[in-house]
């Protein structure tokens, strides 16, 4: 093939504009020297490239043709000086690039709560920055749970979500009324005192004492006893009555007509109630 005689003036006026994009700092120029038009390649896709601008440290090799080409860019470049030649250079670092700095979230998983039985978690207080997945959720029967929370970064204001905690759900106090009305008489224990279902006596077997309102102890059971407690040292009030003593009746009392019961002797301890009240006729009469 014949080469291709170049053309003196337009390769000084080339390299006066190359010079001046050295000092410029402009993009990269590119200048095709030739006497006909280059045919189109497979690289190209079948484009004829024209004088462009390039991106900094892009070739322009990469564009096909038997034509000298020359590219420029902003960075410091190196002459390769041959049949076809170039002008090459690394990219140069851009003043807007920057490095974004890494960021680690740190926190601590909040630990040690507790709630009771019939709770919802918007009753057990998060640390700071925390907050519950679902504050409306019932904590569950008694034992130790697992749920969620969420954390939020104050620096960031980035979320963290669905963050196991453990609560550990305990024994509710049970409601009860504690028992009134209750009423025995002088020397019954207090196995002989009722109780409503669920109570029971702390010592059944203690003496109720003398005659008056007297205080013992009780115990109530509940019938979760899972997650409710069993309550012990209640004070329930019993009324403790006179006994009716034990004793044999007086036996084959005689009186004369005319006579009043005041003259009917009786033994110890006992006494007519109305004294002064008459026999009656003769006979076997009941009296008080």
């Amino acid at each position: 093939m014949m080469h291709q005689k170049k053309n003196p003036l337009l390769l000084t006026i080339f390299v006066i504009l190359l010079i001046i994009a050295l000092f410029s700092g402009t993009a990269v120029v590119v200048l095709r020297i030739m006497d006909k038009p280059p045919l189109a390649s497979k690289t190209t896709g079948g484009i004829i490239p024209s004088m462009s601008s390039f991106s900094s440290g892009e070739e322009f090799s990469k564009f096909p043709s038997t034509e000298e080409s020359f590219s420029v860019d902003s960075a410091s470049p190196s002459f390769d000086c041959n049949n076809d030649a170039s002008w090459k250079s690394s990219p140069a670092p851009s003043d807007n690039s920057t490095t974004e700095p890494s960021y680690e979230i740190v926190y601590n998983v909040p630990s040690g709560l507790s709630a009771v039985y019939g709770d919802t978690l918007s009753s057990i207080k998060l640390p700071d920055n925390f907050i519950w997945t679902n504050a409306a959720q019932s904590v569950g029967d008694v034992g130790k749970k697992t749920f969620t929370v969420v954390y939020t970064d104050p620096e960031t204001l980035f979320k963290i979500e669905s963050i196991e905690v453990e609560v550990t759900v305990e024994q509710a106090y049970p409601t009860f009324s504690i028992p009134t009305c209750l009423y025995t008489a002088y020397g019954n224990t207090l196995n002989a005192v009722k109780l409503p279902n669920h109570f029971l006596w702390e010592n059944p077997n203690l003496s109720v004492g003398n005659v008056g309102i007297k205080e013992f102890k009780a115990i109530y059971t509940p019938e979760d006893t899972r997650n409710y407690k069993t309550v012990k040292d209640i004070t329930v009030a019993v009324v403790v009555q006179q006994a009716l003593p034990s004793y044999n009746l007086p036996q084959n009392l005689t009186a004369t007509y005319g006579d009043r019961l005041s003259s009917v002797c009786l033994e110890k301890g006992f006494m007519w109630e109305s004294p002064e009240q008459s026999v009656g006729t003769a006979g076997t009469n009941i009296f008080y």
